[in-house]
């Protein structure tokens, strides 16, 4: 697809990116083993905005569902097929949805959805929207829903942190993903694993904005926005935790920081869709789950909340769901932490 690279950047800022306002961008210690692949972030979201682009967006079209979204982009992302495990995986965690509303001939559907302890995402895909035709070496494209999102049910806070446009089927039909994030477990005893969503989206928009502009921290870029869809979708769901995003308690490291004291960081656990810990102080370096290949599969958007003492307690998404038992360490900076 053309310019890959910059869409694929656009995607990672939005699937990666850092809500300052909830986030604080943040391992036995070992050498590091040098990996026989990694991938950079430029390399990944290269790679995943092909795979959800391409690939992982076909997948996702029949009854592939999440699942099969997640697989395509798996595949793309790390050059290989998802083993027998981590299929098995995927299908556990994901479950149908299958809710439609037709709202002046275009119709969305609540496709799927697949939770984590402590996130959750949902497929979205809209259908009856025309191709206006873009000049991709001109302008990037993108479209969004006006939203109003509530979770309830949820001992925590959820934070529904919007829809992000993934691209066109074959078909025609645009999709999206919809995340959840907290801090706290969603899914627990109390609630019977099961949350419940409402969610409104309408007036869907076309975003076209110029490429290769460069611009003052004054300037304002100007954005082409037109109207795609009006008017107001609006589904009643519940998503249910599955025991087979089981948890993995890791040890405590001390993560060496450029220019700086090294913060200790404690209380790591990883789970196939999330991995949460709690520092003594800010760590901004890179955080990703080392495979048995060595390839690495970085950390996405997240959550971070300062305590009394200076220190944080946060919680990520993985790019992608991982299988616990294709992971060989947990990488924070420099340092490496086997699983055990």
């Amino acid at each position: 697809m053309k310019n890959g690279v910059e869409k694929a950047e656009k995607l990672y800022a939005g699937l990666s990116g850092v809500r300052e306002e909830y986030l604080a961008e943040m391992e036995r210690t070992q050498t590091r083993p040098r990996a026989r692949r990694k991938l950079t972030v430029t390399l990944i979201a290269a790679a995943l905005a092909a795979a959800m682009l391409t690939l992982g967006v076909a997948a996702a079209a029949g009854s592939g569902g999440i699942a099969g979204f997640f697989t395509g982009a798996w595949r793309e992302l790390t050059g290989r097929e998802p083993g027998e495990g981590h299929r098995a995986l995927l299908q556990s965690l994901c479950q149908s949805v299958g809710l439609s509303r037709t709202v002046n001939g275009v119709t969305v559907t609540v496709d799927s959805a697949a939770a984590g302890e402590r996130s959750f995402a949902v497929l979205i895909r809209v259908e009856g929207v025309d191709d206006a035709p873009v000049n991709e070496k001109l302008y990037t494209s993108e479209f969004r829903f006006r939203q109003v999102a509530e979770i309830t049910g949820a001992p925590t806070r959820v934070f529904a942190t919007g829809n992000y446009f993934l691209g066109r089927e074959e078909d025609g039909s645009l999709l999206f993903l919809e995340i959840g994030d907290a801090l706290q477990e969603i899914f627990t005893e109390e609630n019977g694993g099961t949350v419940h969503v409402s969610l409104t989206l309408g007036d869907l928009v076309h975003d076209r904005t110029p490429q290769g502009i460069t611009v003052s921290r004054d300037e304002e870029v100007v954005h082409d926005i037109v109207t795609a869809a009006e008017g107001e979708w609006s589904f009643e769901f519940d998503i249910k935790y599955s025991e087979a995003c089981r948890s993995v308690a890791l040890g405590d490291v001390e993560v060496e920081r450029e220019g700086g004291a090294a913060v200790r960081v404690t209380e790591i656990t990883f789970t196939c869709m999330e991995i949460r810990f709690t520092t003594d102080g800010r760590f901004d370096g890179e955080v990703a789950a080392v495979l048995t290949d060595g390839t690495e599969i970085g950390r996405a958007e997240g959550m971070g909340q300062g305590r009394e003492d200076g220190g944080w307690s946060c919680c990520f998404r993985w790019l992608l769901p991982v299988d616990p038992d294709d992971v060989a360490a947990i990488r924070f900076g420099d340092t490496l932490i086997p699983m055990p």
